[in-house]
């Protein structure tokens, strides 16, 4: 995937968030994340076959992880990491249901 700067504006207003509400709220709050991520991948992820609504399943997996990115408890390249990976499983499970089933 290509290199994505990290979004340092988006980071700070997340952290704004979770002063108020829950990690999990503020990382899912408008999508803002993920839909910088999607964006930045839209090309390669649909190429792929991963649609705006599967990526979102796949980042659902990856709230924990968001929060320590937020939380700076973890890199931006460390998150980006763990999505393509997570991105990887989705697309293998994807090609799987579609060949058997």
């Amino acid at each position: 995937m290509k290199h994505l700067d990290e979004p340092r504006h988006l980071k700070d207003g997340l952290k704004l968030l979770m002063s108020t509400s829950s990690g999990a709220t503020a990382v899912w709050y408008g999508n803002k994340i993920q839909s910088y991520i999607y964006r930045g991948w839209r090309d390669e992820l649909e190429k792929r076959g991963i649609s705006w609504r599967s990526f979102l399943r796949v980042m659902s997996t990856l709230t924990n992880t968001l929060e320590k990115w937020v939380k700076d408890e973890m890199s931006w390249e460390e998150l980006l990491s763990l999505v393509e990976k997570a991105l990887k499983v989705e697309t293998r499970s994807s090609l799987e249901e579609y060949l058997v089933g």
